[in-house]
């Protein structure tokens, strides 16, 4: 989830915040922004939007006079909450939106091998929409388009991670246990990031 105002993806607790909040009110966008922030773009929330509560941590550095009557540097953090909009919940910004159109075109840039090793898997794999998943009761993994990715480094590692996922599937990888959600999401990760590696993919 991104700031509107800087382009700049949100860190942190912000990030868990923003996702949870877009899963429960069904955002597709990524874009985020404040009431004033939503204005400059030439636009307004709403009326009747609710607005998501995230934190900033500003630095915060003064000088002040310790015990010994000496002036020293004092350095902390004043953690500030403040409110934001998705632009789903605005009457414009519509170039913001993620829709489900197929594109027109596809980035340039392949890596043949990345490729080979996705086709070579065998696993079915259906493009679109905006979100990627592994949903083991179709045997299904589900990617956007690759030009929705940032980069074409950033789709081969999400399709590594979802094939990851697809190896859970009893007779591939031997997967054996009743392993939790973050446990099988570390493996996945890790997976893909050896598998990027290996490729010599950035």
């Amino acid at each position: 989830h991104t700031s509107l105002s800087t382009g700049n993806a949100y860190r942190g607790i912000n990030q868990l915040i923003l996702q949870t909040s877009a899963m429960r009110q069904g955002f597709k966008s990524r874009w985020w922004g404040t009431f004033s922030q939503i204005r400059q773009n030439n636009s307004v929330v709403r009326k009747g939007q609710k607005a998501t509560k995230v934190l900033l941590w500003k630095p915060i550095c003064r000088k002040r006079m310790n015990e010994d009557g000496k002036e020293i540097d004092e350095n902390f953090l004043i953690m500030r909450e403040f409110c934001i909009f998705s632009v789903e919940q605005t009457t414009g910004l519509e170039q913001f939106r993620i829709g489900y159109c197929k594109p027109k075109g596809e980035p340039t840039k392949r890596y043949e091998a990345a490729d080979s090793v996705i086709d070579s898997t065998g696993a079915r794999i259906e493009y679109g929409g905006n979100r990627a998943c592994y949903r083991p009761h179709d045997d299904l993994i589900q990617l956007p388009y690759r030009n929705q990715f940032g980069t074409p480094e950033a789709f081969y590692e999400t399709a590594f991670h979802e094939l990851i996922h697809w190896t859970e599937k009893e007779g591939r990888a031997g997967w054996k246990g009743d392993f939790n959600y973050a446990f099988c999401e570390l493996v996945a990760e890790i997976g893909a990031c050896f598998l990027m590696g290996e490729l010599g993919l950035p």
